[in-house]
C-alpha cells in the first residue's frame, strides 16, 4: 500500500500544524518554505575558479592548448558580462 492511500492528507496537515504550533522549529519553518517558498542561495565563485573550472574541461576533453586558451577566453568575456567574440578567435 502506498503512503498516499495508507495517510489522510488531511489528518497529517493537521498534525503537523498541531506540532508547528507547540513550537517544533523544524515544521514551523517547513510550513514557512512551503507557503512563502525558500530562500534564493547565493553562490560566489571566483573569476580563478571560473578559468580553473575551463581549464579543467578542457583538459578532460582532450582539447588543444590553442583551443582551450580560445574557451579559457570566452569564459572570462562571460565573466565580465559580454558574449562578444573577435576575428582573432576564429
Amino acid at each position: 500500500m502506498a503512503l498516499e492511500e495508507a495517510v489522510d492528507k488531511t489528518t497529517l496537515a493537521e498534525k503537523v500544524v498541531e506540532l508547528a504550533m507547540a513550537g517544533s522549529e523544524t515544521l514551523l519553518k517547513y510550513i514557512y518554505d512551503r507557503i512563502e517558498g525558500s530562500p534564493t542561495q547565493r553562490h560566489e565563485i571566483s573569476h580563478d575558479d571560473v578559468i580553473e573550472e575551463v581549464r579543467q574541461m578542457a583538459k578532460d576533453r582532450g582539447l588543444s592548448p590553442e583551443d582551450t586558451e580560445r574557451a579559457v577566453r570566452a569564459a572570462e568575456e562571460m565573466v565580465r558580462g559580454g558574449s562578444r567574440s573577435s576575428a582573432s578567435d576564429s
